[in-house]
């Protein structure tokens, strides 16, 4: 302890030493390096001075884009602004929900299938739904119900037909027309068959954040492959099942597909429109409001 506050003491007075040199100079040494500042300062303004400039800008002000610039950037934002009203959601993409029993590894589970459908056709008296059969796989009749959720409101609907498999994984539902508002829109079925290479929109509702969103998830798919199902370029999820595989038209959009599975990242599978049973089609296209 002793040895440390000699230490101590010594070092500040070192230190005091120091400061007490600095103070204790001449002043002519302190005016010599003033005068010698002054002179590199004065030489320095000089050169600025004297240094050329570029003639009708300063270096402060920016460059003026040429029309060729405002042109490129106009296209770019048009695109964007175009590409944003493509994936607008149509409303007649709602929410299915249905209490299934399934024996998953020997056991027994009971659980929600959270899934999506959409509005194809109505009359006065009901709505006609698709979406895919996998939803319903282990719904038990004598217990909860299915219900679809639009708006706010929650509809029981009535199960139809189905493709009974993976393979035709498809659904038929109806649902009381008075049980919805204006707001539901329909999108018609198509009349042409997918093209492989072509740009379709998908819609549903998948997603950890599923009873939070307003509107159904959006992407663009390039259909990769097609006939009897459609491989797309693009990652649908679990929640998605049963939602709108859609063509872009003139005033909307037209179903072409019902989203069945895939990886969540970078390939869809969904059921194709025209591989419907003739006689489902048939009733869907004669249909009138």
């Amino acid at each position: 302890m002793q040895d440390s506050l000699n230490i101590k003491f010594n070092k500040n007075r070192a230190t005091n030493d120091s400061w007490s040199a600095v103070v204790r100079r001449p002043l002519s040494s302190i005016f010599s390096a003033l005068l010698t500042g002054s002179l590199v300062l004065g030489f320095l303004v000089i050169g600025l001075l004297s240094s050329p400039r570029v003639e009708g800008h300063s270096e402060a002000e920016p460059a003026q884009p040429d029309a060729a610039s405002i042109k490129h950037l106009s296209a770019k934002a048009i695109n964007a602004s175009k590409v944003a009203r493509e994936l607008i959601p149509p409303s007649s993409v709602v929410k299915f929900e249905v209490p299934v029993r399934r024996i998953e590894q020997g056991e027994r589970r009971n659980f929600i299938e959270n899934c999506s459908a959409y509005a194809v056709q109505k009359t006065s008296e009901y709505v006609f739904f698709l979406s895919a059969w996998h939803c319903v796989d282990g719904f038990q009749r004598h217990h909860r119900l299915p219900v679809v959720k639009h708006a706010g409101r929650t509809v029981q609907p009535t199960l139809g037909e189905s493709g009974g498999n993976m393979k035709r994984d498809w659904l038929f539902m109806t649902a009381p027309t008075g049980a919805f508002d204006d707001s539901l829109a329909l999108t018609p079925l198509a009349s042409e068959p997918v093209k492989a290479g072509e740009i379709l929109h998908g819609f549903g509702w998948g997603g950890h954040a599923q009873t939070s969103r307003s509107t159904p998830k959006s992407l663009r798919c390039k259909a990769i492959e097609v006939g009897n199902l459609l491989t797309l370029d693009c990652g649908f999820s679990k929640g998605d099942s049963g939602g709108l595989m859609a063509r872009k038209i003139n005033d909307g959009y037209e179903a072409v597909g019902i989203i069945s599975a895939g990886d969540s990242s970078t390939v869809t599978y969904a059921y194709p429109i025209s591989a419907l049973p003739p006689s489902l089609s048939s009733l869907l296209f004669a249909l009138k409001d």
